[in-house]
């Protein structure tokens, strides 16, 4: 889990949403690099999903979430202020609008148009030589903390749970890996509200060049 927070000037822990961009695309390279990820995911959501803010402040949830996502997956978050007293509304209000803008940022300068419209979700990506080659949204459809919770840890692990079996000498097929986190999560599709990926199968031929590419990676 990797957490980009949207502070007061006056504060020196976190990242600005303009420095966070410059360096998004080397950051998931250097966890590629190193082994930290196979692939990556995005939690999208705006001031009117407060369930998604609880969840990721609150520890116990933010640890578990980390645990899930292990050496699998870098799960970036985007997390607003907290609101102080009533006198600071129209400064938190422009942080509410702050946490907005910053996801809307990232989705205009990496990805597909039609994501800023689907929060709160989770977007799968992939990265290879320093771009973005794929991508997938997950919409979370849950609204209370609890639910929404048990459907983001249920996700994230059929996401990592398709990659378990990715031996060392194909961690570099960035395609191919992504390729299983959409088979994975495409079995969950009549649980999920919406799921897309970018890139679209369009015919039988491609299908099968998929399947040979997915055993290439599994086979022993």
């Amino acid at each position: 889990m990797y957490t980009i927070y949207l502070h007061e000037p006056t504060t020196k822990v976190g990242y600005k949403i303009n420095s966070f961009k410059t360096k998004f695309l080397n950051i998931c390279n250097t966890h590629v690099q190193d082994e930290r990820a196979l692939a990556f995911a995005f939690i999208l959501y705006d001031f009117e999903n407060p369930e998604i803010a609880k969840i990721l402040k609150d520890i116990e949830y933010w640890n578990c979430l980390n645990q899930v996502a292990g050496h699998y997956l870098t799960v970036f978050s985007i997390l607003q202020p907290l609101r102080t007293s009533p006198s600071n509304f129209n400064k938190n209000k422009d942080f509410d609008e702050n946490l907005n803008n910053s996801n809307r940022i990232i989705l205009s300068e990496y990805f597909h148009s039609e994501f800023d419209s689907k929060m709160p979700s989770i977007l799968f990506f992939q990265v290879s030589k320093n771009q973005i080659i794929d991508s997938l949204l997950c919409q979370i459809t849950y609204t209370s903390v609890d639910d929404a919770f048990k459907e983001i840890k249920a996700i994230l692990s059929t996401a990592v749970n398709s990659l378990k079996h990715v031996e060392p000498q194909y961690r570099n097929n960035s395609q191919e890996i992504f390729n299983l986190i959409t088979g994975g999560l495409s079995e969950r599709r009549e649980k999920l509200l919406y799921i897309k990926s970018i890139k679209i199968l369009k015919s039988a031929s491609e299908i099968i060049i998929l399947v040979s590419k997915i055993y290439q990676i599994l086979a022993r």
